[in-house]
């Protein structure tokens, strides 16, 4: 069975049969979102208890607005949380780069296979290894051998002046997910070393040098990679499970960023998402009921201290 093409007035007519409530804004919030993002995006919440997927019939009383108040906080979620992660990835992208070359001065040394880590002690395990190291050296020989003149200023630069491209000049074009690839192939005194200047950069003690190991910090990776996407691409943020388990929330995320965080920059989010979550809330019951059992706003107090 397909699923049919409904005009916006006919998305209307089967939201008010399941129990969803449309005024006359209900036309227009459809156009300017989608049925798909708003409601099957956010109605879970709404949904009565043994309702069926395919059947959804909502609690009495929920109207088109509880579900586009729901998207739009968790649009302005992405928002601030998307934030965040930059500056994390900014960091990160500085120490792995700093705590690579130190260690490997030649300036093509990131193009040669015997600077990075054995197979016996990948962090991905010995079943990745041999895949895993190709695909970063195809990935980072292509950054490396560009062709001038393909938009790409810095490389050209360099190209025109020097003999070899430095890592940290590849590292800018390099993705987040790439990123983590490359931590993960690095020797573990120099994942240490990252460790250490993470440690140091944000200022954090004792409490998170427990999370902060060679390993800590590729499951951290694990988790922000799927994070920022989710911020990128526009899904849903306040509810999903993240990591290869999906057992990391949206409040575990938050403890995870702030270990990358100065003490300000935490206390920053911190303030930022306590003072979204109020505005949302006043006027929303639903929202607030939502929001209330969430834990986020706890876990956002964490961060503002």
């Amino acid at each position: 069975m397909n699923k049919v093409f409904l005009s916006i007035d006919e998305q209307i007519a089967l939201l008010r049969s399941r129990g969803v409530a449309c005024d006359e804004r209900a036309a227009d919030i459809l156009t300017r979102e989608g049925y798909y993002a708003i409601v099957n995006g956010y109605k879970g919440p709404f949904l009565n208890e043994g309702a069926q997927v395919e059947k959804d019939h909502f609690a009495p009383g929920t109207t088109l607005e509880d579900l586009y108040a729901l998207c739009r906080f968790d649009r302005e979620l992405r928002g601030l949380t998307f934030k965040q992660i930059m500056h994390v990835e900014t960091l990160l992208r500085s120490v792995i780069s700093l705590s690579f070359c130190e260690c490997h001065r030649r300036p093509n040394a990131y193009l040669d296979r015997n600077s990075y880590t054995s197979e016996r002690h990948y962090l991905r395990g010995a079943g990745e290894y041999q895949k895993d190291l190709d695909w970063l050296m195809n990935t980072l020989s292509r950054y490396a051998h560009a062709q001038a003149g393909q938009d790409n200023v810095r490389v050209t630069w360099y190209q025109t002046h020097y003999d070899a491209i430095p890592l940290w000049v590849i590292f800018s074009d390099l993705t987040f997910g790439n990123l983590r690839y490359f931590y993960a192939l690095m020797r573990k005194a120099e994942q240490q070393a990252v460790c250490e200047r993470i440690m140091q950069s944000s200022g954090r003690g004792a409490k998170e040098r427990l999370h902060l190991t060679p390993r800590g910090v590729y499951a951290d990776l694990m988790c922000l990679v799927d994070v920022r996407n989710a911020c990128a691409h526009e899904e849903r943020l306040y509810s999903t499970r993240f990591g290869q388990a999906a057992t990391i929330s949206f409040t575990d995320v938050l403890r995870v960023v702030r270990r990358y965080l100065t003490k300000d920059e935490t206390r920053q989010f911190g303030m930022e998402l306590v003072r979204m979550m109020d505005e949302f809330s006043q006027g929303q019951a639903s929202l607030s009921r939502i929001l209330s059992t969430s834990g986020i706003r706890e876990a956002a107090r964490e961060l503002r201290g």
